[in-house]
């Protein structure tokens, strides 16, 4: 009786989503303001990824706190296969990225070529993606997702996640196609990382391997910015120009990653349902999801 009348008195699991998504932002804003002027080049990047993280921690606590859910229905905890994860899902994310290249060789002729000063970018991607990835893990498939599946079924979490992801990355400047195309198929791929799981530390390895990856080969959002390697057309031609002849590849692509992982979505969703039936999910707490 009495954690069913604590459950009737809980915020609306969608209200908490978008209040922890309002507090992350607001948060990272305000930290940005502080911490940009005080690191130069490319360490505002850094920065900014570890301030990410400490926003999207202290939204989720704040969060947590005003729902009464304990710190564990967020979907964070560190277990004996955190790093194994993490180091399966970086090697995993730089794979994708990876086949993605023999696509753009193929249909545009493209290929990286090593960038003259690659001695000096080699460790950076690794230094600042990591948080950043890590920064957006925590506020979208950290207590949102969990809370959400829980409560609305797998699919729900998948598109109103992947939904909000998108939405976060064109409020933060990113271009609305670009958001809908990258991040927002990517919200699938990393969602059912994290629904398999049952935690973080896959997701945020491929979510950080993709990211190395680009910076490496100096691919989508990275293609202006600090890489290891050069993309160079067959003319010799490199830079932000070669973006819209990549374009097809970079779509086809896209579809296939957004497919398999919507394919897995399916099958993971069907196993439960045949495991679990309905009236017994929503019955049960979220405190006691498997992990």
């Amino acid at each position: 009786m009495i954690s069913s009348l604590h459950a009737s008195r809980q915020p609306p699991p969608w209200l908490r989503c978008v209040l922890l998504w309002v507090l992350f932002l607001g948060l990272l804003f305000a930290g940005s303001i502080f911490t940009a002027p005080l690191f130069p080049g490319q360490g505002k990047r850094l920065a900014y990824g570890i301030t990410g993280t400490v926003a999207a921690l202290a939204a989720t606590l704040a969060v947590l706190r005003w729902s009464k859910d304990r710190w564990a229905d967020a979907g964070l905890r560190w277990s004996r296969y955190s790093v194994p994860r993490f180091l399966g899902g970086l090697l995993l994310g730089l794979a994708l990225l990876a086949a993605v290249l023999p696509l753009i060789y193929i249909s545009t002729g493209i290929y990286p070529a090593l960038h003259p000063d690659a001695g000096a970018r080699l460790l950076l991607p690794l230094a600042v993606f990591f948080p950043l990835a890590l920064m957006e893990e925590i506020a979208f498939r950290g207590y949102p997702f969990t809370l959400l599946q829980r409560r609305y079924g797998l699919w729900a979490a998948q598109g109103i996640t992947a939904a909000a992801f998108a939405l976060y990355h064109i409020v933060t400047g990113w271009p609305v196609l670009g958001s809908l195309l990258g991040p927002g198929t990517w919200a699938f791929v990393f969602g059912i990382a994290a629904a398999r799981t049952g935690g973080l530390a896959w997701p945020t390895g491929i979510h950080t391997g993709l990211n190395v990856g680009q910076a490496v080969v100096g691919l989508g959002m990275a293609a202006t910015g600090p890489s290891f390697f050069q993309l160079r057309a067959p003319d010799g031609s490199t830079g932000a120009a070669l973006a819209a002849a990549m374009m097809p590849a970079g779509l086809c692509a896209q579809v296939i990653f957004l497919s398999a992982a919507l394919g897995l979505t399916l099958r993971l969703a069907r196993r439960r349902a045949a495991t679990s039936p309905p009236a017994q999910q929503a019955a049960t707490p979220l405190a006691a999801a498997p992990r």
